[in-house]
């Protein structure tokens, strides 16, 4: 068996966790009634899921790192609590904000699958998610001259820690790059403040995941802080899909 095909028993055990608990957390939301508590009771079956599946696609990392088809089908599992929580608020009133979202969310599936494939093409679908939430925020409402310009000041800011990193970064094509990413993030974040908070908080914790992922890029990091960039990211695509059931009842 090539590394590529192997599935470690381990990882059996994994996927149908992930599989039955994200199915079961599905059915559970259906008994949730429509009032001001129905977005923290769904929630709280889809949040055991992903935080199971944070540490599941850490340990796998750590115990086979070079298993691409194991990590590619955990990453799908882990994101699938994300996936089918925003759906289901989506479905509860549907509207072309829920739809971006929801297709920003299975954007970012697809850039968290292929990252471990090629860290450039999922890099690139990440970016493609991003543009994704700023169309939806700006379908709400267009940002003010003062958003415009505290996104343009941030921008102009990361120039510096990409200065400072520049030996690890390597060519001035990835720092382009990389800059052009990191302004796409900063817009979602700035462009969101003035809508709902919890979409806000969604935005920031969003871009504080790929902070952390940058941190252990370029730092000897912990696995403690590893699993912590992994809950946060998965975390932020159910405080996505929270928005989603919120708009519905509210």
């Amino acid at each position: 068996m090539t590394p590529f095909m192997t599935i470690r028993p381990f990882m059996i055990v994994a996927v149908w966790l992930l599989i039955t608990g994200s199915v079961t957390a599905w059915f559970y939301s259906d008994r949730v009634s429509r009032d001001k508590q129905a977005v923290t009771r769904a929630l709280e079956p889809f949040a055991l899921v992903t935080v199971l599946a944070a540490i599941t696609v850490r340990y796998s990392q750590w115990k086979d790192p070079d298993l691409l088809f194991q990590a590619a089908l955990l990453k799908f599992c882990a994101s699938l609590p994300s996936v089918l929580y925003a759906y289901k608020g989506y479905r509860l009133r549907k509207s072309r904000f829920g739809l971006i979202i929801v297709l920003a969310i299975l954007l970012g599936l697809i850039a968290d699958i292929s990252i471990s494939l090629n860290f450039m093409i999922g890099g690139a679908f990440f970016l493609i998610g991003h543009l994704l939430y700023d169309v939806a925020f700006l379908q709400e409402k267009k940002p003010s001259r003062k958003q415009i310009i505290l996104w343009l000041i941030l921008t102009a800011l990361m120039i510096i820690p990409l200065y400072i990193f520049r030996e690890k970064i390597g060519s001035f094509a990835n720092a382009a790059g990389g800059l052009l990413y990191i302004s796409i993030l900063i817009s979602t974040v700035v462009f969101s403040w003035a809508l709902d908070k919890m979409i806000f908080t969604a935005a920031l914790i969003f871009a504080l995941s790929d902070c952390f992922m940058v941190f252990n890029m370029l730092t000897d990091s912990t696995m403690i802080m590893q699993i912590l960039a992994l809950l946060v990211y998965y975390g932020s695509l159910l405080l996505y899909g929270a928005v989603l059931w919120k708009r519905s009842i509210y």
